[in-house]
């Protein structure tokens, strides 16, 4: 049907309902884990907006933003490496856009979003800043469209843009 459904999300509350960890040990996709998971440490909603930042960045880009031959090399980039902008990969993407996505992918928890509707918020305000062409060529091509649903998270997105961003979270 043209829509991509995020499966990752979630992670974090079947981490909290459940006991699928022991001390030491990680649980979840290497390449969409964030630092705290990685460090094996308590995790919230705000390892969910680390997840996005990623699938936002890869939904742009069509790259990941952190790379690296093995495990430990990959999470050694996640946790101490910053990803390219976005801009610096593909043509068109604005700065804003660019700040959003590193909000997302903060690697201090205090700095990062601390909610789903703070990155709504920001990534509405990138989408209102594209030139009004752009937005009708985008609201009369509904074919272009796809959305990413995930636990309440939905992100709409036209080719590799990422368009707005709506959350039922809380």
């Amino acid at each position: 049907d043209g829509h991509v459904t995020v499966m990752d999300f979630g992670l974090v509350k079947a981490l909290q309902r459940t006991q699928l960890t022991q001390a030491g040990k990680a649980i979840g996709t290497p390449r969409y884990m964030s630092p705290e998971m990685l460090r094996a440490q308590e995790v919230d909603g705000r390892s969910d907006i680390f997840q996005l930042g990623l699938v936002l960045f890869e939904m742009a880009t069509g790259k990941q933003p952190f790379t690296g031959n093995d495990i430990y090399v990959l999470a050694r980039n996640i946790l101490s490496s910053e990803p390219p902008r976005p801009s610096s990969l593909v043509k068109g993407y604005n700065r804003q856009f660019d700040a959003v996505v590193r909000n997302c992918l903060e690697k201090d928890l205090e700095t990062r979003y601390q909610t789903a509707d703070e990155v709504a918020t920001d990534l509405n305000r990138v989408r209102r800043r594209l030139p009004v062409a752009q937005r009708r060529q985008i609201l009369s091509n509904p074919d272009g469209i796809d959305s990413v649903s995930a636990d309440g998270l939905t992100t709409t997105a036209v080719g590799t843009t990422a368009l707005s961003i709506s959350s039922s979270l809380s």
